[in-house]
């Protein structure tokens, strides 16, 4: 499940560095979505080099989710922020506000398209053999997901993401403990379920 939500973590802390760059202070929000962009920039300059590197090593399935990762970030989530730029005002864009207002106000409209777009990816073409050397039913395993992803919204499967990239550390460091897992939060807790049952197909 860790590498199905690869790229909507990668995507979230995209958005997390942005707030790095712009620091604890108000800025505009074209700033805001200008260091989007640069950021997303900065981490394709050597896309499909881990990609080869993995391939190189017979990991196609790891190779497939870097790929599909990429897409979102190179591709989707630049295009997201041009369409959203073309949406806003000039008033709008120089409108300063804090992270939290930006993460609240504008995030979604940038990261949900493309998160739920790469996590339905995952499912399609490729995903029988990617998923092949784990289930022996994959083909099976796939369009059962297809099927449960298309009944979740674009908010629904990024917000899966997000709780994923909180849950996880998490749960390594209690299984690193010995102590019980924590009790997995809403979205994710439903989307585990959907992905047991079609493992079961």
């Amino acid at each position: 499940m860790k590498a199905c939500l690869l790229a909507i973590e990668v995507a979230i802390g995209v958005l997390g560095l942005v707030s790095t760059v712009a620091a604890q202070s108000a800025h505009t929000v074209d700033r805001f979505l200008s260091d989007t962009t640069s950021i997303s920039e900065l981490k394709c300059q050597n896309r499909g080099a881990l990609e080869k590197e993995f391939k190189a090593q017979g990991k196609t399935a790891e190779a497939r989710s870097v790929r599909l990762a990429e897409v979102m970030i190179c591709e989707c989530m630049p295009a997201q922020v041009k369409a959203l730029r073309a949406t806003l005002s000039q008033q709008a864009l120089q409108q300063r506000m804090t992270e939290t207002e930006f993460e609240t106000q504008y995030t979604p409209q940038i990261v949900n398209k493309c998160a739920a777009e790469q996590l339905r990816a995952t499912y399609g073409e490729g995903c029988s053999e990617q998923f092949a050397a784990l289930r022996k039913n994959s083909a099976a395993y796939c369009g059962c997901m297809q099927q449960s992803l298309s009944g979740l919204s674009d908010s629904d499967i990024a917000q899966i993401g997000s709780e994923s990239s909180e849950y996880v550390p998490r749960a390594a460091e209690a299984k690193r403990r010995g102590d019980p897992l924590p009790e997995q939060p809403r979205n994710l807790k439903r989307f585990s379920a959907l992905e047991v049952a079609c493992r079961q197909k």
